[in-house]
């Protein structure tokens, strides 16, 4: 079976316009299929333990990515 490949343009650029998100590995793009409400509550526990040693520091935690401006912002070299 031969497996579809795309660049990282292609992926961007459809990325953008699509409804939903997906990742990309490889030159193959996955669905990003919904979170649970299990790991949705294990995510909120665990950023509120996080976000205020966070605090102190330089570092941000993000719960997922800040979609759809994130994949605006990737710089191709």
């Amino acid at each position: 079976m031969t497996t579809l490949k795309f660049s990282v343009e292609e992926y961007l650029d459809l990325e953008r316009q699509a409804e939903r998100k997906s990742e990309f590995h490889d030159g193959e793009i996955f669905p990003v299929i919904d979170a649970s409400i299990e790991h949705s509550s294990l995510a909120m526990n665990l950023a509120g333990i996080l976000q205020p040693k966070l605090r102190k520091t330089d570092c941000k935690g993000m719960m997922g990515s800040p979609y759809p401006s994130f994949a605006q912002s990737i710089r191709i070299s």
